[in-house]
């Protein structure tokens, strides 16, 4: 599962050519912002459940690390 998502190709397309007919920044700036906002989109489809009640511990570690059942037991018993 090392695909992109699509969306995040499209995020990164739009940014780039949002700031390069709004600003007159240098391309590599523009391409810098694309890498930026790509990288966010997809780490918000990847680690963020669509579903906070209902979710697969093993798809979204991160999100199980911080808001899973076992950090809510840990936090009631300190």
């Amino acid at each position: 599962m090392n695909e992109d998502h699509w969306i995040t190709l499209v995020a990164a397309i739009v940014t780039v050519g949002g700031l390069g007919l709004l600003s007159d920044l240098p391309w590599f700036w523009l391409l810098v912002a694309g890498m930026v906002v790509s990288g966010v989109v997809e780490f918000v489809i990847r680690e963020i459940p669509p579903d906070r009640d209902n979710y697969d511990p093993a798809k979204y570690r991160l999100w199980d690390a911080g808001f899973g059942q076992d950090s809510e037991t840990n936090n009631d018993n300190n």
